[in-house]
């Protein structure tokens, strides 16, 4: 269970976050003035460039000046400004409770961070929380932008309930239904329930969404210390195995989970997603400022 409640991002951080942007590479528009720039042309206030007149368009971007010099009449065109709509999803399940920080901690500070980076360059966010635990209202964020729902999502995410059992891919796809147009879709999770990672991703895609996958591990998972004879214990299903590790097992279970990590990887990238692998003691600045930025998500 989660402890007792701390600020989940330093106020240094915040205000260092306020001088990036989320980074797409492709612009989706909705009916609210963002800050984001597409190649787009419309009618935005910052000139881009000019066109040939041609009988049916707008003689109020006409450039009457140019008329009279040239006399030929040319369009004025302009930088249209889009918004864009990022939907953050996080695993708060059972699983995600393990750790010192916990995972589920992890992964609600970068949930914070990126909404922060959205919220002040007006992006619309939406949140939702994978847990059997809590009410509805207390699992997701409806659409909101700008800084004054500053306090609302850090609110929802400070106190989100944790724990409980979670079909990954399920839960993916009815919150992906609530979406009316493609955005950028932010999932965090472990990804340790069998076979949750291609079918939550596969929904994604076939919503014409971008994703960012942030593959959070506890360091034990990732480099175990185990030894000796053990009865281990799934968080989720409570199954359980009596196992008996010596360094050769070690071993092996290192390059498993190694090569597990590489496999979700190259899945991403085929398919034009972007992945990173997270470890729960990591500092969250460097995930979002250095990670992020090196993997082109951050302008």
């Amino acid at each position: 269970m989660k402890t007792a409640a701390e600020p989940l991002l330093d106020p240094a951080f915040l205000r260092k976050l306020e001088q990036w942007s989320l980074a797409v590479r492709r612009v989706t528009g909705g009916q609210y003035a963002g800050e984001r720039r597409s190649k787009r042309h419309g009618h935005s206030v910052e000139f881009a460039d000019f066109r040939n007149y041609v009988p049916g368009d707008d003689i109020r971007f006409v450039d009457w000046n140019l008329y009279a010099r040239l006399e030929r009449l040319y369009l004025k065109l302009f930088l249209h400004q889009q918004e864009l709509n990022v939907h953050i999803i996080v695993d708060l399940s059972e699983s995600m409770t393990f750790g010192s920080p916990s995972k589920s901690l992890m992964a609600r500070r970068l949930a914070a961070a990126i909404g922060m980076i959205a919220l002040t360059h007006n992006d619309g966010l939406t949140i939702d929380l994978g847990t059997s635990q809590g009410t509805a209202r207390e699992r997701h964020l409806a659409l909101c932008r700008g800084r004054p729902f500053t306090p609302r999502m850090l609110g929802l995410l400070g106190d989100a309930p944790e724990g409980g059992p979670l079909r990954l891919a399920g839960f993916v796809e009815t919150t992906l239904m609530r979406i009316r147009r493609p955005g950028l879709v932010i999932i965090i999770s472990d990804f340790l329930e069998p076979e949750s990672f291609e079918p939550a991703l596969r929904a994604i895609i076939a919503r014409r969404h971008e994703a960012i996958v942030l593959h959070v591990l506890d360091r034990e998972e990732w480099e175990p210390t185990l030894t000796g004879d053990l009865n281990l214990i799934d968080a989720e299903s409570e199954d359980n195995a009596e196992v008996s590790i010596n360094p050769a097992i070690l071993g092996r279970y290192r390059a498993r989970v190694t090569a597990w990590s590489e496999s979700m990887a190259a899945w991403c990238t085929a398919r034009g997603m972007t992945y990173a692998r997270v470890l729960n003691n990591a500092s969250p600045e460097d995930v979002i400022l250095k990670t992020l930025r090196r993997l082109g998500r951050l302008g």
